[in-house]
């Protein structure tokens, strides 16, 4: 669902706290599913009210004001019609329940790899090949590494010059770092174009923690 702005949070070496901790399962194929697959869920937001009594369950917001428990009933049904697919919510399992992580597509063809990517046949596919051969193996097999629901790496940094480069190329003026639900924004000021990658196996500090960078 679309991010939101913190200005503090909690870092764990599972990353920040709170984040992904639940996911949408559709149950159509059977596979956790993020906003790639499921691009309305960029009209939701879920939030840990401070106050809750149940601070482990978030509500979930609809673009008409109403905000339901995660777990809730009611809140699968009004999910899956607003994202045109039959889901339930569900919070993190263990590392151990491989079959919930589980990719529900076995083969994950050149013509898939760039729909999940988001890649299309003009563009040059990303270079993978800094992720190792044993994660990207692991990635072909589970929606989401096992014990996370994370993409692939428990944070996510962002720069506001890849934001720009991202809006001079796609001629869309108003790109939001909310959609791209980075953990981390990073001002970088007047630099130009995509600096992350150069930032590989580099150490920044951010707070009390410190983060290594990997592309």
């Amino acid at each position: 669902m679309v991010g939101e702005d913190q200005r503090e949070v909690t870092v764990t070496e599972a990353g920040v706290l709170g984040d992904r901790s639940w996911a949408v399962r559709n149950l159509d194929v059977g596979e956790q599913q993020g906003a790639r697959k499921l691009p309305k869920l960029l009209r939701l937001r879920a939030w840990f009210p401070e106050t809750s009594e149940r601070p482990d369950t978030p509500l979930i917001g609809f673009p008409d004001g109403v905000f339901l428990p995660a777990d809730a009933l009611e809140t699968a049904d009004r999910v899956s019609e607003h994202v045109g697919a039959r889901v339930e919510l569900v919070s993190l399992r263990q590392h151990g329940d491989a079959a919930h992580f589980r990719n529900a597509s076995r083969t994950l063809d050149a013509p898939k790899l760039r729909e999940e990517l988001g890649v299309t046949a003009r563009e040059s596919a990303p270079d993978l090949s800094s992720l190792g051969f044993r994660k990207l193996v692991q990635l072909g097999k589970y929606a989401t590494p096992p014990g996370t629901y994370f993409d692939v790496y428990p944070m996510h940094v962002l720069t506001t010059s890849s934001l720009r480069f991202v809006s001079e190329r796609s001629g869309n003026p108003h790109i939001d770092a909310r959609r791209y639900r980075a953990n981390v924004v990073i001002d970088t000021g007047d630099a130009d174009g995509l600096l992350e990658p150069a930032w590989e196996n580099a150490a920044i500090d951010l707070g009390d923690c410190r983060v290594r960078l990997e592309a």
